[in-house]
């Protein structure tokens, strides 16, 4: 996404992550991002610091809408989120009270999740594949993107990629933040490989070999994602898929090891360029909350 179309007003998109905030705002001048210092764990109100720390980046913003994403599960009623595992902060915390906390005068904001989002932003780039995007980062998300539009079951879902089995991978059991056995997370969520190689951990992915436990979990999750929903195009997204690129042949072939002949033949695998997608993305679907196409 380069500029918006000169009859649309500016929108803003705020990606609240495990470790930092992104921002973008974007006009018919074009779009600019902006990040915000890094964090763990934070309470109310360090998220309304990062939003607006991440926002004042951008410089003087009057956006006509916003879109805002977000972790974890929504409440009953759509004002907030009941449970994020890797960010509880979030929890409890009304949308439209954190934009205000954080100094964003904008009601009723578009929200989503960082993965439908990026995966929107990286789809529109496509010609009318079917993508499905894997946001890593602190927590294991995904979307399925078709003609544009997020595919999901009713009003929710699909994307709880992160917790799902995918049987074990190394000797000793594995269990992810959300207490599942060999979940996806406990493998190759940020914490989960601070915790094997340090704070140099992203660093250190490229040289994981074909066996370690990260990389075959990852594998099988994306041969399950094939089976299951047969996309044309498979990116990973967020700053470990970023990280991920130098081992794109190795992924490619541990996918294809005893992959199904039920899932598309020609599929493909791509990554994120910057980890901004996902803010370009929420902008995207701020601009279509107003009826205007990008």
């Amino acid at each position: 996404m380069r500029s918006l179309p000169a009859d649309c007003g500016p929108v803003l998109g705020i990606d609240i992550g495990g470790t930092a905030v992104k921002a973008a705002y974007c006009q018919a001048e074009g779009v600019l991002v902006a990040i915000s210092s890094e964090y763990a764990k934070p309470d109310r109100e360090q998220l309304a610091a990062a939003v607006r720390q991440a926002v004042a980046g951008l410089g003087p913003v009057h956006p006509v809408s916003v879109g805002l994403c977000v972790p974890g599960r929504k409440s009953a009623d759509g004002e907030s989120i009941e449970l994020a595992v890797n960010l509880p902060g979030l929890e409890g915390y009304p949308f439209a009270t954190l934009l205000e906390d954080a100094g964003v005068d904008v009601c009723n904001p578009t929200v989503t999740s960082d993965a439908v989002a990026a995966t929107i932003d990286v789809a529109a780039e496509t010609s009318g594949e079917r993508v499905l995007g894997i946001a890593l980062g602190t927590g294991v998300g995904m979307a399925l993107i078709e003609a544009g539009r997020p595919i999901s079951i009713g009003k929710k879902s699909i994307g709880h990629l992160g917790q799902i089995d995918v049987g074990p991978c190394s000797p000793e059991p594995v269990f992810g933040p959300d207490c599942g056995r060999n979940s996806l997370e406990g493998y190759i969520g940020v914490p989960a490989l601070r915790k094997r190689f340090g704070a140099e951990f992203a660093q250190r992915l490229k040289w994981l070999s074909d066996e370690d436990p990260a990389l075959v979990a990852l594998c099988r999750a994306i041969r399950i994602c094939l089976a299951i929903y047969e996309p044309d195009r498979v990116v990973l997204l967020g700053g470990l898929g970023l990280a991920m690129r130098p081992l794109e042949e190795r992924i490619r072939r541990g996918v294809a090891d005893g992959l199904t002949s039920v899932a598309p033949p020609s599929w493909k695998i791509g990554f994120g360029t910057d980890r901004f997608h996902a803010a370009r993305g929420a902008c995207r679907l701020a601009v279509s909350a107003t009826g205007m196409a990008v």
